[in-house]
């Protein structure tokens, strides 16, 4: 009963009045800034940031959290899969209790307290207000370009008259989303890879320092060396950390769901060509390149046609025009048959021609998106070239070891 009065109390202490407030004491209102480290789980590795408002007067603390959605909602993942994911700006009570939370997750959580003149830190309390009402406080999420991150970065920034921005928006760093996409996904090579696959050119192109704020360690780092008054005092008055993480980087430990899965085709791959190429024009040779091509024609096709819906049917314009549909195109699905028939029957008969024939022009597929690069492509696919090379070649390797390519073993077959 206790802590429901306490929950209360802290509740009723940050009621959020419709107008600006009247006239603010000299120093009612101080702006922290709460940032977030990475974990293990895929949500987590971007980080995560947050404003606490410090009212004096009414001796409360309130996070205004714009990262929030709706977990529990059965419809969130079909959503986000179209690109229509909603996220808004909810405020609560910041209390102790919150360091609970962060132990749970493991999660470095750090606490900037900004230094700032009381009528920006009023300003930046009062828009934190209004955008918090229901008629305001929800938006379209984009990853990159609007996030809990660049929505706080643009808050603090317009309050500060451009300081954060100054000499950013067009300072290079040579990086790309991209990059910053594979370094947050370290240590995950299914969903780092799957994510990598998904994303299309849009997400290469050279990006500014500013445009690197949508992480929030990124953002975080350079609020630390922000200073104010022609650079004689600092932004950041005080840097405490709530809370630190206690195991190693999420990026040195890869959980079993992650590894198992990659671990389970690559052997299939292995057992598969392996045993073809060394076997030969045997029935298990045969049978082994069956699986071989099952499943490269299995995971293949269904990536295709993954990508080809991305594009069509969703308004996600990271994944648009994705040049993996040349190395994985739908129409892979296709050598599944065959390939299935090798794997039961150990032979194709007269489809073993045009399985040669069809293997043979995807391989120029992956030539071809490699000859655009020097034009007009320029996706950052690289390992996904090399992996559809290779597997085109061992299909083609494995037809010939094992004798089902040439005119007379499509008649002896």
């Amino acid at each position: 009963m206790k802590r429901w009065i306490l929950f209360a109390l802290l509740a009723a202490s940050i009621y959020i009045p419709r107008s600006a407030p009247a006239q603010d004491s000299s120093d009612r209102y101080v702006i922290h800034v709460l940032t977030l480290g990475k974990a293990e789980d895929l949500f987590t590795r971007f980080g995560h940031i947050a404003l606490v408002v410090q009212d004096r007067d009414r001796r409360s603390w309130a996070i205004y959290n714009f990262g929030t959605f709706n977990f529990n909602d059965p419809n969130l993942r079909f959503e986000y899969l179209k690109g229509n994911l909603i996220f808004w700006l909810s405020v609560r009570p910041f209390f102790p209790g919150d360091l609970r939370e962060f132990r749970y997750f493991d999660r470095t959580a750090t606490l900037r307290t900004l230094d700032l003149p009381q009528a920006v830190a009023s300003e930046i309390a009062h828009k934190l207000r209004i955008n918090s009402f229901p008629e305001n406080r929800k938006y379209q999420y984009l990853h990159y370009v609007d996030n809990c991150c660049t929505r706080v970065r643009d808050i603090l920034d317009n309050a500060l008259d451009g300081l954060l921005s100054r000499g950013k928006k067009d300072k290079p760093t040579g990086n790309t989303y991209r990059y910053w996409t594979r370094k947050c996904t370290e240590g995950m090579p299914l969903m780092g890879t799957l994510i990598d696959y998904a994303l299309g050119p849009a997400v290469d192109r050279p990006i500014t320092r500013w445009e690197e704020y949508f992480l929030p360690e990124e953002f975080s780092k350079d609020l630390d060396l922000v200073r104010q008054d022609n650079g004689t005092r600092p932004l950041v008055s005080r840097k405490r950390f709530l809370y630190k993480r206690r195991a190693d980087a999420p990026a040195d430990s890869i959980p079993y769901y992650e590894w198992v899965p990659v671990a389970v085709v690559v052997f299939l791959w292995l057992l598969g060509f392996g045993c073809a190429l060394i076997l030969g024009a045997g029935k298990w040779g045969r049978r082994a390149l069956g699986l071989g091509i099952s499943v490269w024609g299995l995971l293949a096709g269904i990536g295709g046609l993954a990508l080809a819906v991305m594009w069509i049917f969703t308004s996600h314009t990271d994944t648009y025009a994705n040049e993996n549909l040349l190395l994985t195109p739908i129409t892979h699905l296709w050598i599944l048959l065959p390939g299935l028939k090798l794997l039961a029957k150990g032979t194709l008969g007269r489809s073993s021609r045009w399985v040669w024939w069809y293997v043979l022009a995807s391989l120029g597929l992956v030539i071809l998106d490699v000859l655009m690069k020097l034009v007009l492509f320029h996706q950052d696919n690289w390992r996904f070239i090399l992996l559809a090379l290779v597997l085109d070649l061992l299909v083609l390797g494995g037809m010939y070891r094992t004798g089902l390519w040439s005119p007379k073993s499509v008649k002896r077959i």
